[in-house]
């Protein structure tokens, strides 16, 4: 009471300290507020209060609720609670449009009677899928985009009636019995667990009932359609479909079908289509898909260097330096913390966060980080710092390469078979320093140019290199019995067996002959090898350990090697220059050729031209002006003379 009278102006200082306070939690222009009153408290609330209009409004339209009255609601029924999402829209970095997202709190229904847990979730296709319809199309010449289906969820009906959702702040009805009305759920909604799986049937029905597309046995999310001379190919994920056909008059054909089954509603598209072509690259799941041609020649180039630049923002990684490989030899070592101080520096960085990211980039378009990024991995259950650190140094490698991708070309060596499959496998023995496991690498290409990649650790400890080679091959060739089946229903069958190129004699001798008893305990898994090879679906070759692109995805390598490798696999600079692409496609057919026999002496500095700071002789720092592009191309001149080829590309 005192203070009360020592400040007689004290009641007019906390009102305006309110007021102040109050303004300060505002959220500032461009913040994405988290909830629906940080929305209409924040400094754009007429914009967010718009795209909450727009949202909202546009669901009624669609039929997606209807307001039900609280004594109508049955006894038995489901009540839901409502979710508000937010998103600034930008395009090239600018803001665009502001986005909000009306979705049901499906967390409380239950199993079994809100929805049948078996057919909830929507499949989707598979990263090797896309990028298999990507080289199909590099290899035949067929045109690519992508559609995406607006508000697509919200297109299928619900299975289950008796769901209801509380009407979300400032769209609320007084019924005739003077309580809220609750909202009935028509349609799968955003949020429902089911609603994928519904919208995935209704897409099916649609492609396969409707349309005539034939799905695939191997990937039920890759469509064809063949009639005559007209063809397309669907890649399917969730709502975003990757298509490929041969014309623009299938391309118009296909369109006009899509928008017949989803012609939006409240006047607006139902479906929106992005063609790639040169210059105007598309985006499917964070990949931007390059179409570029030069000279008749063309390539299908897939990168991520969207999602590289926005993640080194995020983690404050933009100013680092570069790094030459993603890990060091030195530091295979045990990853996870040793004691509760290091666990709680550990804690200070999102290690999990920045693993996920890296994890999606590994597996979409970079196998040279797959073996760094499975390994940190293993320790995610307890990072110590030094994970943080490994996560750091791939990060920073990213950004040395961060427009580097996939670049898929025609095979025009081969009229009769314009898609080959082709195999590396490898493993590292006793690679794992916690439990001395292998490391099983595996490159699955198509026209020497990957389409997938394995990094994974054995399941058992083996006592020899050749056991741990073999339980790698066994393990290859389940995936080459998917891929001959996917390829084949695609229209494009393998001829003759696919080269399996590994590095072990010993494994290739018992792929012919019956094991001895230092691998006879190996003769389950092995079998499997045995008969497919008997069958002509596979074909065991020995290569030369330094001609074995698979060893990137086993062990950490030097920037020499690794560069060697990644050349090989086809991951090229973000801007590629036809002429190197195809001297590397001209090496990689010339490597079929020359496998089975001796490799010639390893490549000195001098045999290849180098100067001692790596670059082409005659060649000066201030001439190089694209220094990815002069890498690249001494890799490509690297792989020439390692297969003992002469007249390599100069620059």
């Amino acid at each position: 009471t005192h203070s009360w009278n020592f400040f007689p102006g004290h009641h007019t200082i906390s009102a305006f300290h309110g007021h102040v306070i109050a303004a300060l939690q505002r959220l500032p222009a461009g913040a994405t507020p988290r909830t629906y009153h940080e929305a209409i408290s924040a400094v754009e609330s007429s914009m967010w209060l718009d795209a909450c209009d727009e949202e909202f409004f546009g669901q009624l339209a669609a039929g997606c609720y209807e307001y039900t009255d609280a004594c109508d609601v049955p006894e038995d029924a489901t009540v839901l609670r409502h979710v508000w999402t937010f998103k600034i829209k930008t395009e090239g970095g600018v803001p665009t449009r502001h986005k909000a997202r009306l979705a049901t709190d499906g967390t409380r229904q239950r199993p079994g009677r809100d929805y049948d847990p078996h057919t909830a979730y929507s499949p989707v296709a598979e990263r090797a899928s896309i990028k298999a319809v990507c080289a199909i199309a590099a290899a035949c010449h067929l045109l690519i985009g992508t559609c995406d289906i607006a508000q697509a969820y919200i297109t299928a009906h619900v299975d289950r009636r008796h769901l209801f959702m509380r009407c979300p702040h400032g769209y609320t009805r007084i019924g005739r019995d003077g309580k809220p009305q609750l909202l009935h759920i028509l349609k799968s909604n955003y949020g429902l667990v089911q609603s994928g799986g519904n919208f995935h049937r209704h897409l099916r029905t649609a492609l396969i009932n409707n349309a005539g597309f034939k799905p695939s046995r191997a990937d039920p999310c890759v469509l064809t359609y063949r009639d005559g001379s007209v063809r397309i190919v669907l890649a399917v994920y969730v709502d975003d479909i990757l298509y490929a056909v041969d014309s623009e008059t299938t391309r118009e054909r296909l369109i006009a079908t899509l928008e017949r089954e989803y012609p939006g509603h409240d006047g607006k598209p139902g479906l929106t289509h992005t063609k790639c072509e040169p210059g105007k690259p598309i985006t499917l799941l964070g990949m931007r898909v390059h179409d570029r041609r030069s000279g008749g020649q063309r390539a299908i180039h897939i990168e991520m260097s969207d999602v590289v630049t926005k993640l080194l923002q995020d983690f404050g990684l933009h100013r680092a330096n570069e790094s030459k490989t993603p890990f060091s030899a030195d530091a295979v070592t045990h990853l996870g913390a040793v004691d509760d101080e290091d666990r709680a520096r550990a804690a200070k960085h999102d290690v999990r966060g920045l693993l996920g990211r890296l994890l999606w980039i590994s597996v979409c378009a970079r196998p040279d980080i797959a073996w760094a990024v499975n390994f940190v991995a293993r320790y995610a259950h307890d990072p110590g710092s030094i994970a943080w650190t490994a996560l750091c140094r791939i990060a920073r490698y990213l950004k040395g390469t961060r427009g580097h991708g996939l670049a898929y070309t025609a095979n025009d060596d081969d009229k009769t078979q314009r898609v080959h499959l082709t195999v590396h496998v490898d493993s590292d023995h006793a690679g794992c320093p916690d439990t001395r496991r292998s490391t099983t690498g595996a490159i699955y290409s198509v026209n020497g140019v990957a389409i997938h990649w394995r990094s994974r650790r054995q399941t058992v400890a083996v006592r020899s290199s050749t056991e741990a080679e073999m339980l790698a091959v066994a393990d290859a060739a389940a995936d080459i019995t998917y891929f001959r089946d996917l390829l084949r229903e695609l229209h494009h069958p393998q001829l003759n067996p696919t080269p399996v190129h590994c590095d072990n004699a010993g494994t290739v001798r018992n792929a012919m002959y019956p094991t001895n008893k230092r691998t006879r305990h190996l003769n389950v898994p092995f079998a499997v090898v045995r008969d497919r090879q008997q069958q002509g679906d596979l074909e065991l070759r020995d290569v030369h350990t330094g001609q074995n692109q698979a060893d990137m995805p086993t062990k950490p390598l030097g920037p020499t090697k690794l560069a060697q490798h990644r050349t090989a696999t086809g991951v090229v600079p973000p801007h590629p220059t036809m002429r190197i692409i195809s001297a590397v496609r001209a090496a990689r057919s010339r490597h079929k050729q020359t496998a089975a026999r001796a490799p010639a002496p390893a490549p000195t500095r001098a045999t290849v031209g180098l100067s001692r700071r790596g670059m082409p002789r005659g060649c000066t720092v201030g001439a190089r002006a694209d220094t990815e592009a002069a890498n690249t191309l001494q890799a490509a001149r690297m792989l020439n003379k390692y297969e003992g080829q002469d007249g390599a590309e100069r620059t």
